[in-house]
This record gives C-alpha cells, sequence and structure tokens, in this order.
C-alpha cells in the first residue's frame, strides 16, 4: 500500500508515470535566458558605445566577452553540474548571471561592462549545462524525451530571434541598460520554478574538475579573437 501523502504537493519529478510539462517549462525557461543574451545587445551598441565612450573595436567585446565565456566553460559547467548536482548549479547558474547583469546594467565604463558580461557568460555556461543535465534525467522514457528535447533546441532559434527584437524594444522604450536589467526578473522566474519543479539531484563525487584545463582553453580563444580583432 502506498504512503505517499496527496497534501505534500506535487512532487518534482513522478517516480511513477511520465513528468509533466512544468519541469521543461523551467528547464526550457532557464536556458532562454542565456540564449537571448547572445543577441540581446546588438541593436543596443551604438548606444552602449555613445553612453560609454568606447571605440570602436572596444564595442565588439561587449558581444565577444560573453560568447567566449560561454562557449568556452561548457564542458567545465557540465563537469560541476555532475560533480554537485545539476539543480544546485542551475540556481547557482541562475542567481551569479542575474547578479552579473546587475553590474553590467549599472557600468559606468567599458571595463565594467565587458567584465560583467564575461561573469555573465561564466555563469552562463554553467547554468546551459545544468539544463541539459536535467533534461536528461528528469525525462528518461524515450519517446516523451525525444518531444521534451525537440522543444528544448527550438529554444535556441527562438531565443536568438527573440533576443534581437526584446533588445530593440528596451533599447528604444527605456534604454540600453534594461537589456540587462531584464535578467534579474527572468531570473526570479527560474529559480521559483526551479525549487518547486526540478529534482534535487545527488552528485558524484568521483567525477573529477580540470579547472586549469577550462582555464587555459577559454584564455586561447580570448587571445585568438583579440589578436585577430586587433
Amino acid at each position: 500500500m502506498s504512503t505517499a501523502s496527496p497534501a505534500a504537493g506535487p512532487a518534482p519529478v513522478a517516480a511513477q508515470g511520465k513528468p509533466g510539462w512544468w519541469p521543461l517549462t523551467v528547464i526550457s525557461s532557464a536556458h532562454l535566458m542565456a540564449v537571448l543574451d547572445t543577441t540581446i545587445l546588438f541593436v543596443a551598441l551604438p548606444s552602449i558605445q555613445a553612453g560609454l565612450h568606447m571605440t570602436d573595436t572596444t564595442r565588439q567585446w561587449v558581444v565577444t566577452a560573453y560568447t567566449l565565456a560561454l562557449a568556452g566553460l561548457l564542458l567545465l559547467g557540465g563537469r560541476l553540474a555532475d560533480r554537485f548536482g545539476a539543480r544546485r548549479t542551475l540556481l547557482v547558474g541562475v542567481i551569479g548571471f542575474a547578479a552579473a547583469s546587475a553590474v553590467g546594467g549599472a557600468s559606468v565604463d567599458a571595463g565594467m561592462l565587458i567584465a560583467a558580461r564575461a561573469v555573465q557568460g561564466a555563469f552562463g555556461a554553467l547554468l546551459t549545462s545544468s539544463t541539459r543535465s536535467l533534461l536528461i534525467t528528469v525525462y528518461r522514457e524515450e519517446g516523451q524525451r525525444a518531444k521534451v528535447i525537440g522543444f528544448f533546441t527550438a529554444t535556441l532559434t527562438v531565443g536568438m530571434a527573440l533576443g534581437l527584437i526584446l533588445g530593440g524594444v528596451l533599447t528604444s522604450g527605456l534604454g540600453w541598460r534594461w537589456c540587462l536589467y531584464v535578467n534579474v526578473a527572468l531570473s526570479m522566474v527560474a529559480i521559483l520554478g526551479a525549487r518547486r519543479v526540478l529534482p534535487s539531484l545527488p552528485g558524484r563525487k568521483e567525477v573529477k574538475i580540470d579547472v586549469v584545463s577550462a582555464v587555459f582553453a577559454s584564455a586561447g580563444m580570448v587571445a585568438l579573437v583579440y589578436g585577430l580583432g586587433e
């Protein structure tokens, strides 16, 4: 006889039967936030350049710093998710992403904004890797997994297009800083949803984390892009 109590609220992942669509909604929302920021500042770049007195070469790093950190640290983010548990690293990634966005929105010079964007990318890599790990863990049934992976993948294309539109609307209506501040509001939704419907998974202590290799790989890409840009 089952001892589960109906008053305990919905379980994050059903032990029996298929999980619903709420976990997918939360996972995709967190992933969408990271994808949005690859394009959301494109339209705002002229305003940012004028407001912070950037050169043309410096301006490109507002986008490049983010994308390099995001791409360069994805592997490390995946290892951290395996080591400490995907929901925990997702929450850390979302909180760090929101904090870096707030700092970037309050930037007073080019260096502060570029540094904030690099930190955004680092936490974006952590939350992106965590969402992929959670997706595979939550949806185990092959038929359902194929559907949710298709939906999840579609957020990549939608997110990039939506970033351009949202960036233009926010820049023209409220100013370029709100292209970054908007992440603070989005992160609140992701945090509340993750705590409510996603499973708290144990980490695997046997997973080794090669921080040195990740740092050198990212530094190499930064050096390459910097040289080509100059």
